[in-house]
């Protein structure tokens, strides 16, 4: 191949493009010059970080004339032979993400058609080229190990869609086909050590009945050999301690690259004397871990200010597999880890696995979990439209309007967030996103309430703005022109000052330095000042409602309002964990807001939400530990550290230009987060007739001793 520019086209604008964007532009001889998805917003705002991509959303029109020469395939595995296939008889080089296919079959095809068209394919299996894995890997070709004797392989991560959906993806739809997904990493990086793998043994242990009604494995034994080699792939998906490891043993010492950890190590004797050496192995060890950390913050650090740095970890590795993506098509490569043949040898290794698969049982379906049916059209004259239905308080007041025999209409973005629901004959779910107009225009069919639950992230307050609050505003001026008896907008009590202890009422504003608070807070509290002007201006029938902390069955266990938690296993207290935190049972939020469709008279006006204060942040984690049968590693912190913590890196920001540069942080900011302020419901309790639990003991059953039993049920 030529030395020449190629241009370079994307196809699929999802999470993983952001760094496949990155890279083509650390690329010397490429150019992203087209994006192709069929949801054009994604493809748009992937090309705003790409001045001069055109963006399509057919991939024969883009094919057709953007003049391509190569494709970067982003899409769903079982879609990669087909698309793959169109993009080489259209006479492009293709980078696929692993897995090259979802069989060795397909994989052979597009090989054979790759040589008849002189084109080449490249497979980006990332992880074997992280920083640790590379270091493995000249250690290896140095022989400074010796002979192998074995090789552990880990990864043990969960997966959050195997609990949450959605479960129509590929990789959920049969149990083997996780080994082809994810289980692709594992591979390749095993036959980055050995060149194959005679697979001996296949335990696949906890199944889970999906919605779908495939069973999912959470948890895969693997034993292989390879040679004299013996071989162990330890994988699982369901909650833990995160781990992703590959250890060689060698005759002459023990080598693991910990690709979780960013960190390689290596233990060889060092030729002291015995007590002498256990100091230096140890020592050597220790300053390799601090040294590789360093590196590590520095890489990512410097990503901020250098195009030429790779950053992060997992960014790390996806730029230098994608790099050695265009090392294989211009014929330059040194590692086989991206060529076409080795993708075939990792999925016929998958497929020499499923083979020993356990015989999975079959399901009735009464052990199916269930999914609602959804509408495109309005069905039911629905009264109460839910936006953000998925979620945890969303969910519950679905249910609770339907047994009070309420006409209600769910609006979410996907249906599989509601498995475990039935609906009522005067319910319905309909799938799309309340930005979109056309959807809420059918949304709205026949609405009188409208309860706005959802809300998005972003890493800035523009993104919030953007993704938030804008779109919040012009759903709210849709219902506006629709007559809409009612909008409940839920805000949340960090705009509100809680870094002092005193009650705060439903009159009193947001914080004053709410300009320096977090994003989530500051953007909440500019949404419903926009709302309340709405209220004033145009009579638009607004009610806010503020939640305290939301405890309940369904809910998370490690709740960022009570602590900052690392896993469930360790957490730090906002501040010294020792004052009682304003918390709310779920059901008490769900009564509140169905209250807000009842009485009269109370438009324009803010409710907080919250039971007496009753529990501490120390309370809530010492219960946790008591379902758990084991203890939570916890510390203390103050607002001071976490502020100075935060003015370095806004530093970075500012030096590197960050959206979230605007933003200065605070020490007030931090001491918020340590719940000191309790609330006045008076104005709730009159107005809506709420009376929330106040009793300690049954919100620690409900609220933390129910939820962490559930969550220990998998």
């Amino acid at each position: 191949m030529s030395e020449s520019i190629l241009r370079a086209g994307i196809l699929g604008a999802g999470y993983i493009s952001d760094f496949h964007l990155k890279a083509i532009g650390k690329q010397k001889n490429a150019e992203l010059v087209a994006i192709c998805d069929m949801n054009e917003q994604a493809a748009n705002k992937l090309a705003a970080q790409s001045p001069g991509a055109k963006v399509y959303t057919d991939l024969s029109q883009m094919l057709d004339q953007a003049n391509l020469d190569v494709v970067h395939i982003l899409t769903q595995p079982d879609s990669h032979f087909v698309l793959a296939k169109m993009v080489l008889e259209a006479g492009c080089h293709t980078i696929l993400e692993k897995p090259v296919t979802v069989n060795a079959e397909e994989a052979e095809k597009l090989a054979e058609l790759a040589r008849e068209k002189d084109l080449s394919i490249a497979i980006n299996h990332n992880f074997v080229f992280s920083r640790p894995f590379n270091q493995l890997k000249n250690i290896l070709d140095s022989g400074e190990l010796g002979p192998i004797k074995s090789i552990r392989v880990v990864w043990k991560k969960a997966l959050a869609q195997m609990n949450f959906g959605p479960w129509n993806l590929w990789m959920l739809r049969d149990p083997g086909n996780i080994l082809f997904e994810t289980g692709s990493h594992s591979l390749s990086e095993l036959l980055a050590v050995v060149d194959n793998a005679e697979i001996k043994s296949v335990d696949a242990q906890l199944p889970k009945a999906l919605p779908s009604g495939s069973i999912f494995y959470r948890r895969w034994n693997i034993t292989a050999s390879s040679g004299p080699i013996s071989i162990q792939i330890d994988t699982a998906f369901d909650q833990g301690y995160e781990q992703h490891f590959v250890e060689v043993e060698g005759m002459f010492g023990v080598a693991k690259a910990d690709m979780e950890n960013d960190v390689f190590t290596i233990d060889q004797p060092t030729g002291r004397a015995y007590d002498l050496e256990r100091f230096c192995v140890n020592f050597k060890a220790g300053y390799s871990r601090v040294k590789q950390a360093f590196r590590t913050y520095g890489s990512y650090a410097a990503s901020k200010f250098l195009s030429s740095a790779t950053g992060a970890p997992y960014e790390t590795s996806m730029l230098n597999g994608i790099a050695n993506c265009y090392d294989q098509l211009v014929n330059n490569t040194k590692r086989k880890e991206s060529s076409i043949e080795y993708a075939i040898a990792v999925a016929k290794t998958a497929h020499a696995i499923q083979d020993l698969m356990p015989q999975t049982p079959a399901l009735s379906p009464e052990q199916l979990p269930q999914i609602p049916d959804t509408v495109k059209e309005p069905t039911v004259d629905a009264k109460i439209l839910i936006v953000g239905a998925s979620g945890f308080i969303g969910k519950r007041l679905l249910l609770e309007l339907q047994n009070q025999g309420k006409s209600v209409r769910a609006l979410v973005r996907n249906a599989s967030s509601l498995v475990g629901i039935e609906l009522s004959d005067n319910s319905e779910v309909m799938v799309g996103d309340f930005r979109n107009d056309s959807v809420i225009e059918k949304a709205l069919h026949g609405i009188e309430v409208v309860f706005h639950l959802a809300v998005a992230h972003s890493n800035s307050l523009e993104g919030y703005l953007n993704a938030d609050s804008e779109p919040t505003l012009k759903f709210a001026r849709l219902c506006q022109s629709k007559n809409i008896k009612r909008f409940v907008y839920t805000g949340t009590i960090d705009s509100l000052n809680l870094a002092q202890p005193g009650d705060i009422r439903e009159i009193d504003g947001v914080d004053s330095q709410i300009d320096r608070r977090n994003n989530y807070a500051h953007s909440k509290a500019i949404t419903e000042s926009k709302l309340n002007r709405m209220h004033r201006e145009e009579e638009f029938p607004l009610v806010i409602v503020r939640p305290a902390i939301v405890l309940g069955a369904g809910g998370p266990v490690n709740h960022v309002g009570v602590a900052n938690w690392f896993g469930l296993g360790r957490c730090t207290y906002w501040g010294n964990g020792t004052n009682y935190i304003p918390a709310v049972l779920v059901e008490d939020i769900v009564s509140g807001l169905i209250a807000t469709t009842e009485a009269e008279g109370i438009e324009g006006k803010t409710y907080n939400l919250s039971a007496k204060s009753c529990i501490s942040a120390r309370d809530y984690v010492a219960e946790v530990e008591k379902v758990l049968g084991s203890k939570i590693i916890t510390s203390s912190s103050n607002a001071v550290s976490h502020y100075i913590g935060d003015m370095f890196k806004w530093l970075i920001k500012v030096l590197a230009r960050h959206p979230d540069a605007a933003r200065i942080p605070s020490v007030q900011d931090w001491k918020c987060r340590e719940q000191q302020a309790s609330f006045d419901t008076s104005r709730a309790e009159q107005d809506l007739n709420w009376q929330p639990t106040n009793d300690r003991e049954t919100i620690i059953e409900k609220g933390v001793r129910e939820p962490t039993r559930l969550f220990l049920q998998g």
